[in-house]
């Protein structure tokens, strides 16, 4: 990768209901649903799910406004895929 970027690949497991605060990302990056459904909105966007098989898109040109695991059993399991500078953070406050 140019510079000091890396690519990441992480692991996130959310608690059944568990909803994320708003927030943003410096980067656009890929998620992956492995486990569960997720509901994402950004900006003024109405949420969409996603199943597990399923990918979206992390953008970083809107706050990220609505995150959450639609299940209120389980557990939610994604992967979240970007490249970013080494260090850096992938999720800011608004």
């Amino acid at each position: 990768m140019p510079g000091d970027q890396e690519l990441m690949v992480v692991e996130v497991t959310y608690p059944p209901g568990g909803v994320a605060p708003l927030h943003r990302h410096p980067v656009a990056g890929a998620i992956y649903i492995v486990e569960g459904v997720a509901e994402s909105a950004y900006g003024t966007d109405e949420p969409k799910q996603y199943r597990a098989g399923e990918t979206l898109q992390d953008r970083s040109d809107l706050p990220h406004t609505h995150f959450r695991n639609c299940d209120p059993d389980r557990p939610l399991r994604f992967l979240t895929i970007y490249v970013l500078e080494a260090g850096g953070s992938y999720t800011l406050e608004p």
